[in-house]
């Protein structure tokens, strides 16, 4: 367990023997996952982190990116509500799922969207609800972030454990060139600003 973790645990927390996929299931369960920041593990993050966001931002810049730049930097607070949202919107069905039960295709089970045509032929979309519920985890993502413990604190520490957890280590390609110096040019070369001097 890391220093972070056990530094921060909550009485809210779940039991620290708990994977970190349960935990994002008891999150979701609860209606919390917007709020993992605070009451998930670092551990549980981290997981929460991969599996969501790398196609938020990109899968090619968040391979490139995600062990030296802070979450912030690549997600906004609207991408971590998004995120968030979504899961919760299609949590019943996927939970039926992953239990080897089948879906009825006529009667979805998601909490805040609607699939098909209406009746008028309009489609149809979110929720009233579903909106409003996008706001709300948007307001406490955003507090969340801007807390020294749930922001910065905590990102610096996903990745050290990005980077221990070997996702940023050295390794090589065919040709033998280390992939990581190679990932260290992508970002130095989109970074680059020329100096400008007017004389």
């Amino acid at each position: 367990m890391s220093v972070y973790h056990q530094e921060e645990r909550t009485e809210d927390s779940h039991d620290k023997n708990e994977s970190p996929i349960k935990e994002i299931h008891e999150l979701l369960k609860k209606e919390e996952i917007h709020l993992i920041r605070k009451k998930g593990s670092i551990e549980a993050t981290l997981l929460y982190c991969e599996m969501c966001y790398p196609t938020m931002v990109g899968n090619q810049k968040w391979k490139i990116q995600h062990v030296n730049r802070r979450l912030k930097q690549l997600v906004t607070e609207a991408d971590e509500a998004l995120a968030a949202v979504i899961l919760e919107n299609n949590f019943q069905e996927w939970d039926m799922l992953a239990k080897g039960l089948e879906l009825d295709k006529d009667n979805r089970l998601t909490k805040y969207t609607y699939g098909g045509n209406a009746p008028g032929g309009t489609k149809k979309g979110w929720s009233l609800q579903g909106k409003q519920r996008f706001n709300e985890m948007f307001d406490a993502i955003d507090r969340l972030r801007k807390d020294r413990n749930h922001g910065e604190k905590l990102e610096k520490e996903l990745n050290r454990l990005w980077k221990e957890k070997g996702l940023g280590k050295k390794r090589k390609r065919s040709d033998g060139e280390d992939v990581e110096a190679e990932m260290q040019r992508k970002i130095n070369e989109e970074s680059y600003e020329p100096r400008f001097s007017a004389f």
